[in-house]
């Protein structure tokens, strides 16, 4: 099993020739929405999950009442997690190459990518060695897998 990172600029010409699925990753205010992809016979199922690139957990706005901005943040929550687990868990067994993607492809992709590694292959160090997992992402989809 093969799992990429990609950036939403990439994913638009990406070319798998191989059964895959896609796990999208934008944030909630971004104006552009979700990433768009090529269309592709090998793309078996895409997943589209809203949050920002956030590492801390807790609620932003109780910890800056006054700030607009916090009051718009959106952190990855446990569903999210649950969300992708089951997405990955459901199609495994029909596809060669998961493709994590976020809008930098650096971060959010990389987290839920080097999670997913460590739970089917039981390594993650390409993605640490490679990209800046955002911790809070990995923790969650690893907790989430091993429920």
């Amino acid at each position: 099993m093969k799992i990429i990172v990609s950036s939403r600029d990439a994913i638009k010409s990406l070319e798998i020739n191989e059964p895959y699925i896609v796990i999208s990753i934008y944030g909630p205010s971004d104006p552009e929405g979700p990433a768009t992809m090529k269309e592709s016979k090998y793309k078996k199922a895409v997943l589209r999950l809203a949050f920002h690139d956030i590492e801390k957990d807790g609620s932003y706005r109780s910890i800056y009442p006054k700030s607009k901005k916090a009051q718009t943040l959106v952190t990855m929550t446990d569903e999210h997690a649950k969300a992708i687990v089951e997405f990955v868990t459901e199609h495994i067994c029909d596809v060669e190459v998961i493709v994590c993607q976020c809008d930098a492809g650096i971060s959010r992709s990389a987290a839920v990518a080097a999670a997913l590694s460590k739970c089917i292959h039981g390594v993650d160090d390409f993605y640490f060695e490679n990209y800046l997992p955002n911790m809070l992402v990995y923790g969650k989809v690893l907790k989430a897998w091993h429920r």
